[in-house]
């Protein structure tokens, strides 16, 4: 599914990834999508690592 509703993401999906500026901006399973880590992840806000956007011709697709 795409959409920009938070609310049906978080109930609907098992995994949410997160674009920001045509980049991946993170993978989260359903136990770590809350809507202040998506937010985060939205935004670009927060220290993790993990945040930080990645191109996405340089991820593998398995």
């Amino acid at each position: 599914m795409i959409s920009s509703e938070l609310p049906e993401v978080l109930n609907l999906s098992t995994r949410v990834i997160v674009m920001r500026n045509g980049r991946l901006a993170g993978e989260l399973n359903r136990a770590e999508a809350t809507a202040e880590r998506v937010l985060k992840l939205m935004t670009g806000c927060g220290e993790e690592k993990e945040l930080r956007p990645q191109i996405l011709s340089d991820l593998a697709v398995p």
